[in-house]
């Protein structure tokens, strides 16, 4: 039999003697056989050319089972043995498929088809004028019919009648009935459910076939959802397309086919080649050896429905290039890494994603490689691949990046399905194993998976998240620098815990996370208010270092009396009302009252206070209450400072501000909402400060600023900016003296799509708005990039160079003169180093032969605290935990004490002589 053993998308080759164990061919793509069988281990003495056996999914896992009626009486069991998806049978486990309905396997009006599309394998019997359906159970096929329906056609229905079909025709994925002979086609559409409606006559159906209508095939030719007719003949075949509207096309012919005749020719739609559209296989005996074996092609340009490019209108293009999943299959098998998990049929995945850009003529592309791809039999879901590669094509000045990444498909927990397992960043060539030969980075992350609810394997509720992401740096050294953030949720998915170890050393079982002194660690607490299901309020905010000594700390208060809140850790709405900060001991351990608010019924902020308890009043539009029209901040008795604001309804967009000073200033848009004027005091929308025109067109746009130079007179500063159809800004055009035209931030791009060339400010020649690119021999200055999309070189416009070198958690600088070799600093470069959480630590400064070395030290909040300079010099400082400077000490300057208020204003500076 032809079936899909392996369960890798490919039909097999399926040989089963009387005698000896079974043989498996397996199908290699483009052609090809495995020349040698695969034997399973222990095979079933049960022999496809014995009665009753037959194969089919049982159990709706997307493998194909052996299934075998034990006797030829009608009350004989059923049972099948599962196929383990490694060409293996699992004869220890043979399923009784129970209890016994009345048919045979062998009778000819059987037929083993899914008829309510639920992936199991039902039986379809047309006997005495009716069709019987029995689907398939949870382990059984039930011993009556489930549906006994007359037949569409009445006796004439019959399966053994080779002009009876069964196929989709009308894109429902329902298994319908056709009837096909020459010069006629009536098909009668299944409902699912075990009825079929009135028969169709279809247009155009097949004519002057004669009596080969009985060699007529219904199959998916070109993989639109819809069967179509294929008719082989001797060297030719015809085939008419399904037009989805209850028609045919006229029929296709090829020539130069296969040789065919009834005789010592079996055919057989198949999809042999995993494009997901079926091809008509030849199998001829007695043939010469190519001739053995051959198939037609139905349909090998693009399959249909899918998304092939958006243009934008501005110059931008994307294609989408597709391939069946089948194709990397092969390719992997090919090169000697077979999948480790198989796809039992073929998914279309994007191959390559080209962006043109039509004003330089360049084609950004990303191409994708894909393997491991996973089927959930139970579930009947398709969930993806296990790994795949993104490949940016680079050029000259920009290298490729390759990034491979790891998905958790879901195996051990559905919940787990999509969650990213690792991501490497990579040059072209490059492997993070080994030599770690151009490897940038790895990241690998550890799931967690929290039960919520649990009775068993088919009645649980969880959820999984990222627990642990270690981040390895290698760039390109085989001893990366390991960094590690720890998370931890709550059973409603809030973050309760957030550990930033930075940088981790010691050895994977004894790791030491405090060795860089970075730790940092987060914390919150929540308000859980299940009645009406606010489960997402933090009430407290704290961090600490990994001894658990103080960072920080917030308390939130919610609702209640307003600027004040309900007490802590009660909640009704979720309005913040109030914020207190704990200053820590820096600061007394005092708490400060950070936020105050007030709000209206629909969620608004309408009232606010400071620290020092200074009112302000926000006011909203009356039509919406959406946007605030109106801004008071008291001062004082009796004094106030307004800032209002009118809208338009329709974008929100601000009409016109009035500001603390009474002054109006007014805007204006254009159609789409963008703006056009924009008037301030002493102007007038004749004459606005600013005006805005739009000109958007491929391959380029531009945007006209005209900037009033003396309110009230003509006169206009003019640019004419233009953009890409990726949105990038190309250049600037700007008037210049005497009728010049000024060009600047002229620049060009490499295959990344970075930039590689920055051009110095020039006179355009001539002196014309019109955009014209830059002059390769202009004045610029070039940069190169690696992998990382990071800057590593780059040529200033006098040809001197600068590099910039990286390693974990470390950059060297080449400048102008370490480059030069002629220079006495040639390769004395500057280096920094950073901690885990990417600040700068230290900096050495080479001098011939001597090394200057400045360090900087911090607080976990990320305040500096200290600065060491080459000759031991020492700068302290001292923070409170919401960040204010409370101290210094300077070698020159002396100790400085800052004196702040409860709104955070500095209030008073005290030197070392306690001069204020």
């Amino acid at each position: 039999d032809l079936v899909d053993i392996n369960a890798d998308g490919l039909p097999d080759l399926v040989h089963t003697p009387k005698r000896g164990g079974h043989r498996f061919y397996l199908n290699r793509g483009h052609g090809r056989w495995q020349p040698s069988p695969v034997l399973p281990a222990h095979s079933p003495t049960d022999s496809l050319s014995s009665p009753n056996v037959r194969m089919a999914d049982m159990n709706g896992d997307a493998r194909v089972d052996l299934l075998v009626k034990a006797g030829s009486t009608s009350n004989a069991p059923f049972y099948y043995y599962t196929n383990r998806g490694d060409s293996e049978w699992e004869l220890d486990g043979r399923v009784d498929f129970g209890p016994a309905p009345a048919f045979d396997l062998n009778d000819p009006n059987l037929q083993l088809i899914d008829v309510n599309n639920d992936h199991r394998i039902d039986v379809v019997l047309t006997v005495s004028g009716r069709i019987k359906i029995w689907l398939a159970r949870e382990g059984a096929w039930s011993q009556t019919a489930d549906f006994n329906v007359p037949a569409p056609a009445g006796d004439a229905t019959r399966f053994s009648d080779p002009k009876i079909k069964v196929g989709d025709i009308t894109g429902d994925r329902m298994e319908d009935l056709i009837y096909v002979r020459n010069g006629m086609v009536i098909y009668w559409p299944h409902n699912g459910n075990g009825n079929y409606d009135e028969g169709t006559i279809a247009l155009n159906p097949p004519t002057g076939v004669g009596l080969q209508d009985v060699q007529i095939q219904v199959g998916d030719l070109n993989n639109d959802g819809l069967v179509d007719l294929v008719l082989p003949g001797y060297r030719t075949v015809e085939y008419w397309l399904s037009l989805g509207d209850g028609g045919f096309t006229d029929a296709f012919v090829l020539q130069n086919t296969p040789a065919f005749n009834a005789r010592d020719t079996a055919v057989r739609l198949a999809d042999i080649d995993g494009d997901g559209a079926v091809e008509l296989l030849y199998s001829r005996y007695p043939a010469p050896a190519n001739e053995a074996m051959q198939y037609v092609d139905f349909s090998t340009g693009p399959q249909p429905f899918l998304l092939a490019s958006v243009d934008n209108g501005l110059g931008r293009t994307i294609l989408i290039d597709y391939k069946s999943s089948i194709e990397d299959h092969i390719a992997d098998w090919d090169a000697g890494t077979p999948w480790q998990v198989n796809l039992p049929f073929p998914v279309q995945v994007v191959r390559r994603v080209t962006v043109h850009d039509a004003n330089s003529g360049d084609d950004y592309i990303i191409d994708y490689h894909y393997r491991d791809g996973y089927y959930d039999g139970m579930q009947k879901e398709f969930r993806g691949f296990v790994r795949s590669q993104e490949i940016k094509r680079g050029d000259e000045t920009a290298a490729t990046t390759v990034t491979n990444l790891m998905y958790d498909v879901g195996m051990e927990s559905e919940s787990r399905k999509g969650i990213l397992l690792e991501k490497e960043v990579l040059g072209d060539g490059g492997h993070c194993a080994g030599d770690y030969v151009d490897c940038y980075q790895r990241v690998v992350n550890q799931l967690t998976t929290i039960k919520l609810f649990d009775e068993g394997k088919d009645r649980q509720v969880s959820y999984s998240y990222v627990s642990q992401s270690d981040s390895y740096i290698h760039e390109q050294q085989a001893q990366p620098v390991q960094l590690r953030q720890v998370f931890e949720q709550d059973r409603y998915g809030n973050v309760i815990k957030e550990f930033n170890y930075g940088q981790v050393c010691g050895t994977q079982e004894r790791p030491d996370v405090t060795c860089g002194d970075d730790e940092i660690l987060s914390y919150t607490e929540y308000i859980y208010q299940e009645e009406s299901w606010l489960m997402n309020r933090p009430q407290r905010l704290y961090q600490t270092d990994a001894a658990g000594n103080f960072v920080s700390e917030a308390r939130l208060y919610y609702d209640g009396e307003p600027f004040v809140g309900l007490p802590f850790g009660r909640i009704v709405r979720g309005d913040l009302t109030r914020q207190e900060e704990n200053l820590g001991p820096n600061g007394d351990n005092r708490y400060l009252q950070t936020k105050r608010q007030q709000f209206d019924q629909y969620g608004n902020v309408i009232a606010m206070l400071d620290g020092n308890g200074n009112r302000a009043d926000v006011e909203y539009g009356e039509s919406t209450h959406t946007f605030p029209t109106l801004e008071r901040l008291h001062i004082d008795a009796g004094h106030n400072l307004t800032f209002s604001a009118s809208y338009d309804p329709g974008f929100g967009t601000v009409l016109s501000a009035t500001d603390f000073n009474g002054q109006l200033h007014t805007f204006e848009y254009d159609t789409f909402g963008r703006i056009s004027k924009i008037v301030q005091p002493g102007d007038t929308l004749e004459k606005p400060t600013e005006q805005f025109t739009y000109h958007f067109n491929s391959p380029r746009s531009w945007i006209k600023v005209e900037h009033r130079e003396i309110s009230g007179q003509d006169g206009v500063f003019t640019t004419l900016t233009y953009y890409d159809g990726l949105g990038r800004k190309l250049q600037m055009r700007s008037e210049g003296e005497d009728g010049k035209v000024v060009v600047s931030d002229a620049v060009a791009f490499d295959l990344r799509g970075q930039v590689r060339d920055h051009y110095l400010t020039y006179y355009a020649e001539p002196a014309t708005w019109d955009y014209a690119p830059a002059k390769i021999d202009k004045p610029k200055t070039s940069t190169l990039y690696d992998p990382m999309g990071r800057a590593i070189k780059m040529i200033n416009p006098d040809d001197t160079e600068v590099y910039t070198q990286y390693r974990p958690l470390a950059q060297e600088f080449y400048d102008e003169e370490d480059t030069n070799p002629a220079s006495t600093h040639f390769d004395t470069p500057t280096t920094q180093h950073f901690d885990g959480l990417q600040r700068l630590v230290v900096v050495e400064e080479r001098n011939g032969k001597e090394t200057y070395t400045t360090s900087y030290a911090y607080d976990l909040l990320g305040n500096l605290t200290s600065i060491t300079d080459a000759q031991g010099n020492i700068k302290r400082q001292t923070f409170d935990a919401l960040g204010r400077k409370l101290s210094s000490d300077d070698p020159d300057r002396g100790h400085m004490a800052y004196i702040y208020d409860d709104a955070g204003n500095l209030l008073e500076t005290m030197d070392a002589k306690e001069q204020h």
